[in-house]
């Protein structure tokens, strides 16, 4: 995940760069600000963080036709026309000692 952004660290400065979690600072998919020039800013530096509206979708921005199709899919209950629903399965039951009981 990239996304522009502009933070404003508690000096007052603006630095330009991007929201990331491909850099070494990030963790468990946690993303990180880094400028321009790849420095990682800790999170206690940053007052704010301003990102581009147009890229902060992650990614699962569409065009205007598929993102109509994900709407109207959404409304039919979210599974594609034509791919067979998996059979719901029943819970196991199991007896007092743990086992499964038939």
């Amino acid at each position: 995940m990239d996304t522009k952004a502009t933070a404003t660290l508690h000096n007052g400065q603006k630095v330009s760069g991007r929201l990331t979690t491909a850099h070494s600072a990030s963790s468990y998919g946690r993303p990180v600000f880094v400028d321009d020039d790849g420095q990682a800013y800790d999170w206690l530096q940053i007052v704010d963080v301003k990102t581009t509206e147009g890229q902060s979708k992650g990614g699962k921005a569409g065009t205007k036709a598929q993102n109509e199709a994900r709407a109207a899919n959404a409304k039919k209950g979210g599974y594609p026309k034509g791919k067979p629903r998996k059979p719901k399965t029943q819970p196991t039951k199991r007896g007092v000692d743990g086992e499964n009981v038939a």
